[in-house]
């Protein structure tokens, strides 16, 4: 047998098995991605059946998620009232919403409150005073019940409002999360009721219920992975996002 017409035979029996093989592939994922898209109809229809509404898109999120390993952080009561006391007032002309929130900073840094997970949420003018809100964020995902807020009237920090879960790192295992679409099947079976709900935004984030935190609990805590689900201007409810 000629070796060298043998090899061609050869190769082009393996090019057309690659062929092959990827042909299948890409069947195989337009097949699936068929398949979500009618799930999501499906689901879309039931949630309007139920008298919700999505007015937001809806997160494509599909990850494998650790734990996060948090402490109570709290602000010491005495620094506060000493540092509250101890401000110079800023000058009215030079009240720009700049300088007001280097004051908040430089106010907060002072305490030792500025942790690497901290970021500005807001800064919003309520009536006579300026609100600076901060929020707690860990490798871009929010940490829930977890927040700053600092009311500057009159030149000065007028008050500084704080409760904090300092993230100390994640835990060992990742598990797979919930699609936010089984989120929103979740959230619908709890809800209640004929009016209707509108879903304005999505999210996923690290959330420790309150409902669990009293004055007895330890130090250190676990915050799971949650859907963050915002409906009706403004309210929001949570979904564990482990898979049972």
């Amino acid at each position: 047998m000629d070796w060298s017409k043998s090899k061609n035979i050869l190769i082009i029996a393996l090019l057309i098995t690659n062929v092959l093989l990827l042909c299948f592939y890409v069947a195989g994922q337009l097949r699936q991605g068929a398949e979500d898209d009618q799930i999501m109809e499906e689901t879309l229809a039931l949630l309007e059946a139920r008298n919700i509404y999505l007015e937001t898109e809806v997160p494509q999120v599909q990850e494998r998620m650790a734990v996060l390993n948090v402490e109570y952080h709290q602000v010491d009561e005495e620094r506060l009232e000493a540092a509250l006391e101890s401000q110079r007032a800023l000058p009215a002309g030079e009240q720009t919403e700049e300088a007001i929130l280097d004051a908040c900073n430089a106010f907060a840094d002072s305490l030792g409150l500025l942790t690497e997970t901290t970021e500005l949420e807001s800064v919003v003018e309520e009536g006579d005073a300026v609100v600076v809100r901060y929020r707690n964020v860990y490798e871009g995902i929010p940490v829930e019940e977890s927040y700053m807020v600092c009311t500057f009237r009159n030149g000065r920090v007028e008050e500084l409002e704080r409760q904090w879960l300092l993230p100390t790192g994640t835990g060992k295992n990742k598990r797979e999360v919930l699609s936010a679409w089984a989120a929103l099947i979740d959230f619908m079976s709890g809800t209640e009721g004929e009016e209707p709900i509108r879903v304005e935004g999505m999210e996923l984030v690290y959330w420790l219920d309150p409902s669990t935190v009293s004055a007895d609990s330890p130090v250190s805590d676990t915050a799971f992975p949650a859907w963050k689900i915002i409906y009706n201007g403004g309210l929001s409810d949570h979904v564990t996002a482990y898979r049972q």
